[in-house]
């Protein structure tokens, strides 16, 4: 059984639904990486099941550097108030495994670490979950190389609450092995990322962000 490593806070509801999307440049290309920069790919989603949050959100960071550098990946609802909670998502991929969108970021040479989660969810107050400790998915950004993450997967889970009723309470995310597929739809949006070769850290994925620190 997955133990729910989470904490929750509530908040005043707000009028208007927050869209944050997939951490995507406005232009991609393998001339990036003629600048001394590498390219960090993969892709965020969402497992099959009820799905009762609007923002699915991680965090990473440089090892080292101070929170204000934080940077995200990050799948939204595209709903409002008026849609009463039906989250739709603008999505780029939809399997019977999952369904998500890739993402994209240029950085600098260095090493780095997806480290906590975000989940957000309005309703009459909103909601919001982070892990009530941090993880390490880890990775080496070095010049000139496109680095495939993986498809981070957000599989739901659900608490009883006073009354005996499930209730949502977190998720879990799992690091999945994917990468054809997520190449195949970043050239999709960034023709001049053809004929790139990603290399991979996680090629076996793991069961949970938090047993990717063992490896």
């Amino acid at each position: 059984m997955v133990r729910i490593r989470s904490l929750v806070f509530l908040l005043i509801f707000s009028l208007s639904g927050c869209v944050t999307p997939p951490l995507i440049p406005e232009t991609l290309g393998k001339s990036e990486l003629n600048t001394g920069n590498g390219i960090l790919i993969g892709s965020i989603s969402r497992a099959p099941g009820k799905w009762s949050y609007s923002d699915y959100t991680l965090y990473f960071r440089e090892l080292g550097a101070d929170e204000d550098s934080r940077q995200l990946v990050s799948v939204s609802h595209t709903n409002t108030l008026l849609d009463m909670g039906r989250h739709q998502f603008a999505d780029d991929f939809e399997s019977e495994d999952s369904s998500g969108s890739v993402f994209a970021s240029v950085l600098k040479p260095g090493e780095y670490e997806f480290y906590q989660y975000y989940l957000y969810k309005y309703g009459g107050t909103g909601q919001i979950f982070q892990s009530a400790e941090d993880f390490s998915v880890r990775f080496t950004i070095k010049p000139g190389q496109v680095l495939y993450i993986g498809e981070f997967r957000a599989t739901p889970l659900f608490a009883n609450n006073l009354f005996g009723m499930s209730v949502p309470a977190s998720v879990d995310w799992s690091l999945h092995f994917n990468m054809q597929r997520d190449l195949e739809l970043i050239i999709s949006k960034f023709p001049q990322m053809d004929g790139v070769e990603p290399v991979s850290l996680y090629p076996n994925g793991c069961e949970t962000v938090y047993s990717c620190a063992d490896r």
